[in-house]
């Protein structure tokens, strides 16, 4: 009993502590004029809830809780109840093979652009202009590849400026994007997901953890909130330690009184 005194209120202050990161991202998240944003856990794309996939081109699979692209190439995703002018997109994706990961924004089936990360490392932002040839406006090389680890990325169409950013899960977000390029054939459209290559597999597979779509630019959690977190955290590791001095010290004395 004296044990679960103890620990209560340490218990008390980290579910304190992650109340106010809880509500200190979703601050920055109303911030970011959340659209939607889907995890695929209830394994179900197509359900509604929050929002209904529509694919158009390949397979595409949401039963395993995550949304996994195979098949025929290019695979195509789209949320057609939503027709988006200026929009953020954030996913987290893992390929297998020689197949990329990509966002589209302002997308039909083959119309609109895409911001992608391909398996060797590159990135690109390009436009489709029907059964043309992608034009390609703009590309860098990075030092990891969504093949060996999970990486997230990030789509911004706002006006005629297109913004691309990937980034190894559990590292920062970059400062500037890696990729800007400046376009405005398309002014507005669904978001997606595409899954492409010049040459891949059928089983070559692309998958997509979770996806947020906002209408302004989707921030990095800030620092000043983990260093809160961490006030909080030390915090509750003193009181830990002052509370278990405190039973020491009443132990001892029950014995000498006894």
């Amino acid at each position: 009993m004296p044990r679960a005194n103890q620990e209560s209120p340490s218990k008390l202050l980290l579910t304190v502590a992650f109340c106010i990161l809880s509500w200190t991202i979703s601050t920055q998240d109303a911030s970011a004029a959340k659209i939607f944003s889907d995890d695929f856990n209830d394994g179900n794309a197509q359900d509604g809830m929050p929002v209904t996939w529509v694919p158009s081109l390949g397979t595409w699979d949401a039963s395993s809780g995550d949304y996994v692209a195979t098949g025929p190439t290019p695979r195509v995703a789209l949320v057609p109840d939503h027709v988006l002018g200026d929009t953020s997109v954030r996913t987290q994706v893992r390929v297998t093979g020689t197949i990329g990961a990509a966002i589209g924004l302002r997308r039909q089936p083959l119309f609109g652009y895409a911001g992608e990360l391909r398996a060797n490392g590159t990135m690109a932002i390009a436009r489709l202009d029907g059964a043309a040839l992608p034009v390609f406006l703009g590309g860098a090389d990075v030092p990891f590849s969504p093949v060996d680890q999970d990486v997230m990325l990030q789509f911004d169409a706002f006006g005629d400026k297109l913004s691309l950013w990937a980034w190894p899960v559990g590292e920062s977000m970059p400062d500037e994007p890696q990729v800007v390029a400046f376009d405005a054939t398309y002014p507005e459209g669904p978001a997606g997901l595409i899954s492409a290559a010049f040459v891949a597999s059928p089983t070559d597979s692309t998958t997509y953890r979770f996806v947020h779509v906002a209408n302004t630019h989707i921030p990095e959690p800030t620092t000043l909130v983990l260093m809160g977190l961490g006030g909080l955290v030390l915090l509750c590791a003193r009181r830990v330690r002052a509370q278990r001095t405190t039973v020491s010290r009443a132990v001892t004395a029950n014995r000498t009184n006894s």
